[in-house]
């Protein structure tokens, strides 16, 4: 038989409201003295059902999480949203720590090192970018071992461990020795002749320049 109340039910700590057939409820809301809880204890799903979801702080003064149908899902930090749905992914503002991630395409993070081509740092014909040492490393894994490819030191130096190939549109390798306001500059270019060519070249703003050739 349904009951109408005109006024507060208050029920003291540890006194349970129980929904359902199960033997103590399937649906369980009480208060310990200490926390509340609302608490599906039987058989299916706890679902909240709304057009709009809102979380808000204990005193109704502030946003933790915001849901729409259809729309964003917003999680707020002290009232400033750090991570929101969008039509075609999320927004994240502000720094990501983690020490793992996967992401779509074969993209991994492992601790603060980046994997392309791979699912885990395990994955062979894949590569690895990363920091350490004062060093930037690209290294590259097949049958199962790591191997530097390039690296940057802190003092500037760029280190290749095979060769270094042109394009056919990209053909010259230049030097910039400017100093005291006299513009030099040295290159090296690749001609692309039938026998191949080599031309040697430096250019001096205020004096002209030499060049040597060959072939």
């Amino acid at each position: 038989m349904a009951q109408n109340f005109l006024s507060d039910i208050q029920l003291g700590d540890n006194i349970y409201i129980r929904l359902g057939d199960a033997t103590n409820g399937d649906l369980q809301i009480y208060h310990d003295g200490d926390h509340s809880y609302i608490q599906d204890a039987g058989t299916g799903e706890l679902r909240l059902s709304a057009n709009v979801f809102r979380v808000l702080n204990a005193n109704s003064s502030e946003t933790m999480i915001y849901a729409e149908q259809d729309g964003k899902v917003q999680l707020r930090f002290n009232e400033s949203t750090k991570f929101e749905t969008t039509s075609t992914g999320a927004t994240i503002t502000g720094n990501v720590s983690s020490t793992t991630a996967n992401f779509a395409d074969n993209v991994y993070m492992l601790g603060g090192q980046l994997y392309l081509g791979a699912s885990d740092a395990t994955t062979d014909d894949s590569f690895r970018l990363y920091a350490a040492s004062g060093q930037f490393v690209i290294a590259s894994r097949e049958s199962g071992t790591w191997t530097t490819r390039f690296d940057i030191s802190d003092s500037g130096d760029a280190t290749f461990a095979n060769n270094i190939y042109l394009t056919s549109s990209s053909k010259v390798i230049k030097a910039d020795l400017s100093s005291g306001g006299t513009t030099r500059t040295a290159e090296i270019e690749f001609y692309n002749s039938s026998n191949g060519a080599i031309k040697y070249m430096t250019t001096n703003s205020s004096t002209g320049g030499h060049e040597f050739w060959t072939q």
